[in-house]
């Protein structure tokens, strides 16, 4: 297959997906409709479409640039293949930083490649070179251990498995199954900027924690395994997904804690009614978001992104932590987080909550960023009522 031919099969391809369904979900269905594809033009087309969603919109090329240049840009992608396709020469550019490559696309190619938009919307304490960069790249998996990491790293080296340590975490190639390697009770995956923000709960003996926004339960999975006896009640919006979380526990034997199904949009008198007017005297606050922290694993939701649905989030983000702040003890503490780089739905939501909360007081509040490791950026603050 020729060049040519690879980017009409990725337009094809593009022509036919529909957010806000994954498109590694997506892309799985569409190779599996068209046998045509060999594993290599699968590699290929992939790629270019990747490749396409991590440079995000681009209004000034058009779809088969972007394509070209965003596989040029991408590090993940092998140089001997992108060589073949667009000619020798390019493969000396391979190597190059990436402030080089934009030069080459720019001087050589015509290609300006931009996002002014989104860039505006990243807080001060993001680099927008730190942002592109981590763009570009296919992050890490990452487990945290239930077990000590010395009994894990041997059990890896007997089965000559490649692993990075990194802090306490283990950070692997995001396509390894690690089913076929590690009990499923001696880890549990989490991303290592998640487990880091794990590491500021300090539960204490018979302490009432609420997860309000649990999802599948990882931060509260964290905080049970700090094997602290705590007091614990766990909710969502979505019933399917506290099912996927009441699983999860059993597969680790934690059965005592309670749960509901619970709108934290509600108005806050329908949300006491549902927790038994319960206080709590620390509650996590895992809001929804944009995501904007993890979309080097999502790329199409960074090229599909807007300011629209950024303001959808920061409202639902405003009304939630206002209603969990209400189920708050005097002197208790809530931590409020986010898997986003943007100051709107960080920094100002906190910003607007101490403003309409004198008894409201802020303890911390800080990125934590490991894109350097292939892993997400976050945001956490600790907030305190007095």
């Amino acid at each position: 297959m020729q060049v040519e031919s690879y980017i009409l099969s990725a337009l094809k391809v593009l022509s036919t997906y529909e957010p806000p369904t994954p498109f590694h979900l997506f892309l799985k269905d569409f190779f599996k409709s068209h046998k045509q594809f060999g594993s290599r033009d699968r590699k290929i087309v992939s790629a270019l479409l990747y490749g396409y969603f991590r440079i995000g919109k681009q209004t000034n090329i058009s779809d088969a640039e972007a394509m070209f240049a965003g596989l040029f840009l991408c590090k993940s992608f092998d140089a001997t293949i992108f060589a073949k396709l667009y000619a020798e020469k390019l493969e000396a550019y391979s190597n190059f930083s990436l402030k080089e490559k934009y030069i080459y696309l720019a001087k050589e190619q015509n290609l300006e490649i931009t996002n002014t938009q989104i860039y505006q919307l990243i807080s001060k304490h993001i680099t927008i070179d730190d942002f592109n960069e981590n763009m570009l790249q296919t992050p890490n998996v990452f487990i945290r251990p239930r077990v000590s990491l010395q009994k894990l790293e041997s059990n890896l080296q007997q089965q000559d498995i490649s692993y990075t340590v990194v802090q306490d975490a283990i950070s692997f190639s995001n396509n390894i199954d690690l089913q076929k390697f590690l009990k499923a009770s001696t880890y549990t995956v989490q991303d290592l900027s998640s487990q880091q923000v794990c590491k500021l709960f300090t539960p204490k003996p018979n302490e009432t924690w609420w997860d309000c926004c649990a999802a599948s339960g990882g931060k509260s999975l964290a905080l049970l395994d700090a094997g602290v006896k705590i007091n614990l009640t766990v909710s969502d919006v979505r019933q399917n997904i506290l099912q996927n979380l009441k699983l999860r526990f059993q597969k680790y034997s934690y059965t005592n804690y309670s749960q509901y199904v619970l709108d934290m949009c509600a108005p806050i008198m329908d949300v006491k009614s549902i927790l038994q007017s319960k206080q709590f005297s620390n509650i996590i606050c895992d809001v929804p978001c944009s995501g904007s922290g993890t979309w080097a694993r999502t790329p199409e939701q960074f090229y599909h992104f807007t300011e629209k649905k950024l303001l959808e989030y920061t409202k639902t983000q405003s009304k939630i932590l206002q209603n969990a702040i209400q189920c708050l003890q005097p002197n208790g503490k809530l931590f409020y987080i986010t898997c986003s780089v943007f100051g709107a739905e960080n920094e100002a939501i906190i910003e607007n909550v101490l403003n309409t909360n004198t008894n409201i007081k802020l303890l911390q509040q800080q990125y934590i960023c490991n894109y350097k490791y292939g892993a997400d950026a976050m945001f956490v603050a600790e907030l305190g009522l007095s």
